[in-house]
């Protein structure tokens, strides 16, 4: 779970630096990579 959270956050942060205003931005790359990583799992 650590490491799953670990590049999350990653992810998250380097999102939140191109995007810092746009949060709807932020919230489908969130629901996109959350599936992806479960689709995979």
């Amino acid at each position: 779970m650590a490491e799953h959270s670990k590049e999350y956050q990653k992810g998250y942060d380097a999102r939140q630096d191109g995007e810092p205003m746009n949060h709807s931005k932020s919230s489908d790359w969130q629901c996109g990579w959350w599936a992806a990583e479960h689709e995979i799992g």
